[in-house]
């Protein structure tokens, strides 16, 4: 009976021995969280070209624990890039408590980095608060398709800024826009330039002048000097246009002989003389542009008889004075010691949108000293 009872006491110390053993080798549940959706929404595409600049990323996540620390680090590469090309670091969040469902989103574009035009792989991890090494859960675009080749560009580039140039006048017009390059607004067209975004101030310098068919200068080259405050404006539209200081001239010589040189302002201090001779086609030339008086008297000499014609303004022809004004001065006439030939106040013909076909004539010396300076016009919202 004695060896019974100590038997058992025996064991009851061994079994007590063995419970305190199991309870303090025992570990607590470790914490667990997984990724179980992800998706984009509230895009921002002001332009309509499938390219936002602005989305939210949303995750969904699942754990094991209703208080568990973690944060999540974003990631993007190129999408053209390999599917094993490495990615870049793109954001972190603030550390957060996620519990056993939970729904979160970081913000891609403003306020944090803009991304530039292009479509990027998104890639997501989730780290535990109390280890920021190790990669608690991931997901990629071998899980969640929603991450490959998502489309994003800039503010300025969702809302692009156009720059529009037009030509009321009679020659093509040359545009340097900063930044821009160069481009022809032709006659009765105009030139576009298109940013990605308002630039804040644009700064332009234009100009256009009559032409030989060999591109040699005629008349006055007309200057205009752009310098504007754009701000917060979508487009802007200038109309390039010339005062009333100034005038264009057409020809059409139906005379018996060729026109040549041609004299503008003669007798006065503005006198402006061009190397070109005016065929006796009936075809309407364009010249150039010059100054315009009250007494601006035009000249040329009909070629081979020793004898001139000339127009005087207000008895020959009659100037409107208003911006953009042109003259056709008419030739009809042969080999009187002064010829005149009055002018036709008539619209202009059809063959004046002809290319200038003045040809130089090295028989003539060019005495003018302005038609290779410049002068300024306007540019008119």
């Amino acid at each position: 009976m004695l060896y019974k009872l100590r038997f058992f006491a025996l064991f009851a110390i061994l079994a007590f021995f063995n419970t305190q053993c199991d309870d303090s080798t025992s570990s607590p549940e470790k914490s667990k969280v997984t990724f179980t959706n992800v998706y984009f929404s509230g895009e921002v595409d002001t332009d309509a070209d499938d390219y936002a600049s602005y989305a939210k990323l949303n995750y969904e996540t699942e754990g094991n624990k209703d208080d568990l620390g973690v944060f999540v680090r974003i990631y993007k590469r190129d999408a053209t890039e390999s599917d094993t090309a490495s990615y870049s670091f793109y954001m972190e969040s603030i550390d957060y408590t996620t519990g056993k469902s939970d729904s979160r989103n970081v913000e891609i574009g403003s306020p944090n980095d803009e991304l530039p035009h292009g479509c990027y792989d998104f890639l997501i991890q989730l780290f535990l608060a109390d280890n920021t090494e190790e990669v608690h859960a991931q997901a990629s675009l071998n899980s969640f398709s929603e991450l490959k080749s998502v489309c994003f560009e800039t503010q300025n580039e969702e809302n692009p800024f156009t720059l529009t140039f037009n030509n009321p006048l009679f020659t093509d017009i040359t545009i340097e826009v900063t930044g821009q390059g160069t481009k022809t607004a032709p006659v009765g067209g105009s030139a576009t330039f298109e940013y990605e975004g308002n630039p804040g101030s644009i700064s332009c310098y234009a100009y256009t002048n009559g032409k030989t068919d060999q591109g040699s200068q005629i008349g006055l080259k007309i200057v205009w000097n752009i310098d504007d405050d754009v701000s917060g404006l979508d487009e802007k539209n200038y109309n390039l246009i010339i005062s009333d200081t100034y005038f264009f001239i057409y020809m059409q010589n139906n005379g018996s002989a060729y026109l040549a040189p041609l004299c503008v302002n003669y007798g006065l201090s503005d006198v402006t003389t061009d190397n070109i001779e005016i065929p006796n086609n009936g075809l309407t030339y364009r010249t150039g542009y010059y100054k315009a008086f009250t007494n601006t008297q035009v000249r040329a000499d009909l070629v081979g008889t020793g004898y001139y014609i000339y127009w005087d303004q207000g008895t020959h022809f009659i100037l409107p004075w208003t911006d953009n004004q042109y003259a056709i001065l008419y030739n009809s006439s042969s080999s009187n010691p002064i010829v005149i030939s009055s002018f036709n106040d008539s619209d202009i013909p059809l063959s004046c949108e002809l290319p200038v076909s003045g040809k130089p004539n090295s028989n003539y010396k060019n005495n003018t000293k302005e038609n290779s300076e410049a002068v300024y016009g306007k540019a008119m919202d």
